[in-house]
């Protein structure tokens, strides 16, 4: 099953998780949840980004909690680049910054290294993080900021042969 939520925040999908958890989770079976948000954390709205970065640490922790003591394995895509230089024209007081990006994804990494319960569950395999900065090239975007379908082809054939 697949559940998107364009333009949301962690913060959104914390507010969503016990619900998505309740529609997708399969008794049967052990679950994955594959978790790929921060981005839109990222996004500076008005010389600030959306969500401050202890805000995205905290919600990335709280969601992580919940879906492994909800009995899934989790997999946590790091955060991708963007390929605009340019702000977005429809959204002048709006835009987002590669730098920024990168630091929120260097935290997410350093929650997974030093929460010490999120480490142990990574030690046992039941959270695995996947770092996407490399992935995708420039051709890869609609428009900068969105994965085209060959985008969306090569971040799952990436996420495909990292498991292997």
């Amino acid at each position: 099953h697949v559940a998107a939520f364009p333009g949301a925040t962690s913060t959104d999908i914390l507010n969503k998780i016990d619900s998505i958890l309740q529609s997708f989770n399969h008794k049967e079976f052990t679950n994955t949840v594959i978790l790929s948000i921060g981005v839109n954390d990222t996004q500076v709205f008005n010389g600030e980004p959306k969500n401050s970065i202890e805000q995205y640490k905290s919600n990335i922790e709280k969601i992580a909690k919940l879906v492994t003591d909800n009995g899934c394995n989790l997999i946590i895509l790091g955060l991708t680049r963007i390929e605009s230089d340019e702000k977005f024209l429809w959204k002048p007081n709006k835009y987002y910054d590669n730098e920024i990006i990168s630091e929120y994804d260097r935290d997410l990494k350093l929650i997974l290294d030093y929460d010490a319960e999120l480490k142990e569950l990574c030690k046992d395999n039941k959270i695995k993080y996947i770092p996407m900065q490399e992935v995708l090239e420039k051709t890869d975007f609609i428009d900068g900021l969105h994965p085209n379908h060959n985008g969306h082809k090569k971040i799952a054939n990436y996420i495909i042969e990292f498991l292997k």
